[in-house]
């Protein structure tokens, strides 16, 4: 990740985008949310005035000092006591105007085991003691005065029992006034012993407060912030340069890990890291800093980059979320506010003055036409630079980079005109209209996806045998294998075909499932163009012909259960009853069929002359369907072939067949003929 943050530092410098540095160890608060409040404990001489929580907007503005053994001004507390299901039973049973004298006196009576034990203990020594020592000893040339402040408060409850003592105090203090009960309550007990759980906290004195400026506040965290960027400066000064960073800056030897920064995404990468417990990582002889030496400044530059890049403001414009614990950065070089960001060339989002999405083509074309506006005369889109990468999340500890591609805008601009043409140009027609082209981080799931032969999803969340940014290697890397993307798609194609074959002959486009299976045709058209299968080719071949016979024998016998057996339509027709068998021997199966048709055919010889109109029952279907059904026969004659499995590219176009409308009889002297007129309603219901 350093190489991508080092050009973006680069870009960043050359517009003046001002970007805010933080000192490694000031790191953000966790969330805070509804289920995770931020508590405030505002202290006055050895006594706690208040105890209430931090509103939703300081989010990602407070931040704490130190590491995960111990933090300051902000912490991690348990709450009081361990209280057991009697207890959370009772108390759950409590309304607001419940909280009488008599039943605080039960609540009371609940606090028997302490929760402040063991490691709790170690850790709040190590936030008031080592953690305050740590900031004084570091400020002691560069002073913040509201910090030294807060620091004596906070010293009158170096003993954790006289903060256990005053917080249970000033708890039953809320209750008896009916006041923050729930913050009370959350302080008070923890019903689960199985696992320790922690109250975010945050300390604020009334001295502070008086003198305007409190340590829960905006001025606070930027002016401690800065007293600790400019101690550490002045630490670097002093010692000496030994070494050369990897981008050839001097710098003194650092032992201390790489900077963090908390995207807003939801998680918290790290520079880099290469940690020692593991031997692998020992292959090339260094480990820790060693492996990449950065600088100082850099560290603290790229570390405001990556800060300022992931932050809510550039949500939408400079990056988004593509799955869990996974974030896509996509950004171009010359910055500017874009209305219309890179990521929203690869994902669906709603037009903003109306309800209607953009298509895929009109977002790509908006995004192609802000950056001509902003480029410099006499250059072309070649030199408009774009990086893309992607963050993952893998476990607790670590986060890698997963995807990363420097491309340009001329470039993303021929990508999407071709993914938009193979979209849209290599599919037939089908009686439910054209699908609408997928944008490409729909591309995976698209692929992802399983069915049952009922036309249900199976909940597999952790079935994914492609990443979600595959589709930008679809659309960005021409080259990208696709025959198992291709398996996939007809894999679904094969379990879904009886279903969706009856439907469509049924007229029954509003079922959800078709929403999905339009994504699975357009995707199987793309996949074919950029095998150079084109449409004009396909069609006439035996798979995709063999897919119109299945398609025109479910709707013959569709009519003939109209007719003879009064609508009694049977779970499977014809066509879709036999659309395993042809995957497997075609040219034995198509025996198979036109058996299997041959009572329906003739039924259909006789009842073509009858001049039935009833809607559904018309029996110039018959004469229509009989007339298709011979020419589908007569063509698959001319491309018969050797009786062989259908393999994934033939299988697609079987699929693609079978859900295509049917073809028309082009003869001249037909073209104006009442069967033609009819089909054409019957396409275009």
């Amino acid at each position: 990740m350093i190489n991508e943050l080092q050009e973006l530092s680069k870009a960043l410098e050359k517009f003046n985008v001002q970007t805010t540095s933080w000192h490694r160890k000031y790191i953000p608060i966790p969330r805070i949310s509804k289920n995770n409040p931020c508590i405030k404990i505002t202290l006055n001489d050895g006594n706690i005035s208040q105890i209430s929580a931090i509103p939703k907007e300081f989010d990602g503005v407070l931040h704490k000092y130190g590491t995960n053994q111990g933090t300051y001004p902000c912490m991690n507390l348990p709450p009081l006591y361990l209280g057991d299901q009697q207890a959370k039973k009772f108390i759950n049973g409590l309304k607001p105007e419940d909280f009488n004298s008599e039943n605080i006196k039960k609540i009371k009576s609940f606090c028997v085991t302490s929760n402040w034990y063991g490691k709790a203990i170690n850790k709040y020594k190590i936030c008031m003691q080592k953690t305050t020592n740590e900031l004084k000893n570091l400020l002691k040339n560069n002073a913040y005065l509201p910090l030294l402040t807060l620091i004596d408060e906070t010293d009158y409850f170096l003993d954790h029992k006289k903060l256990h003592q005053e917080i249970e105090r000033s708890i039953f203090d809320m209750l008896t006034d009916k006041d923050n009960i729930q913050i009370a309550l959350k302080l008070l007990f923890q019903f689960d012993d199985t696992k320790r759980k922690e109250n975010s906290i945050a300390f604020e004195s009334t001295k502070l407060i008086d003198t305007g400026t409190p340590a829960v506040s905006e001025i606070f965290v930027k002016e401690l912030n800065k007293s600790l960027l400019d101690a550490e400066q002045n630490k670097q000064k002093i010692q000496t340069e030994n070494q050369i960073d990897a981008f050839g800056i001097k710098f003194c030897t650092d032992d201390d890990p790489m900077p963090t920064v908390k995207l807003a995404g939801g998680f918290e990468v790290s520079l880099r890291t290469m940690f020692d417990a593991h031997s692998c990582q020992y292959r090339y002889g260094k480990i820790k800093n060693e492996s990449y030496p950065l600088s100082t400044c850099l560290r603290t530059k790229f570390q405001a980059n990556l800060n300022w890049l992931g932050s809510e403001e550039n949500k939408d414009s400079s990056w988004i979320t593509t799955d869990k614990n996974e974030i896509l950065f996509a950004y171009p070089f010359n910055f500017y506010k874009a209305k219309n960001g890179a990521v929203k060339v690869l994902k669906r989002y709603q037009k903003i003055d109306d309800t209607k999405p953009l298509s895929f083509i009109d977002t790509a074309e908006l995004f192609i036409d802000e950056i001509k506006q902003q480029r410099k005369d006499n250059t072309n889109l070649h030199s408009e630079l774009i990086q893309i990468f992607i963050l993952r999340k893998i476990d607790k500890a670590r986060t890698k980079i997963v995807y990363t591609k420097l491309t340009n805008a001329f470039e993303i601009e021929q990508c999407c005109k071709e993914w938009d043409k193979s979209c849209k140009d290599n599919i037939p027609n089908f009686p439910f209209g054209k699908p609408f082209v997928p944008f490409p981080l729909e591309f995976a799931e698209i692929i992802n996806t399983l069915w049952k032969q009922n036309g249900e999803k199976f909940s597999v969340d952790k079935f994914k045998p492609v990443p979600k940014f595959h589709g930008l290697n679809i659309l960005l890397e021409p080259c990208t294998p696709i025959l198992n993307d291709l398996h996939l798609l007809v894999e679904q194609g094969t379990t879904l075909s009886a279903f969706l074959g009856k439907k469509a002959v049924l007229k029954e486009f509003k079922h959800p499932t078709w929403v999905s299976a339009k994504k699975i045709l357009i995707v199987m058209g793309m996949l074919l163009y950029r095998l150079q299968i084109k449409k004009e080719t396909y069609m006439e071949d035996f798979p995709y012909l063999c897919g119109q016979l299945l398609k025109i024998s479910d709707e013959l016998h569709a009519l003939y259960c109209s007719v003879v057996r009064n609508n009694d339509i049977p779970p499977q027709l014809v066509g879709g009853g036999m659309y395993q068998a042809v995957l497997e021997s075609p040219i034995r199966s198509l025996n198979v069929l036109g058996q299997r048709m041959n009572p329906y055919i003739n039924w259909a010889k006789y009842y073509r002359y009858k001049n039935v109109q009833e809607k559904n029952k018309e029996s110039w279907r018959a004469s229509w369907l009989l007339a298709l059904y011979e020419k589908t026969a007569d063509k698959l004659y001319a491309a018969w072939n050797e009786d062989h499995r259908f393999n994934d590219v033939e299988k697609a176009q079987f699929f693609i067949g079978y859900l295509a409308s049917l073809s028309g009889l082009k003869k001249d002297k037909e073209e104006n003929s009442p069967i033609n007129q009819k089909e054409d309603e019957i396409i275009n219901e």
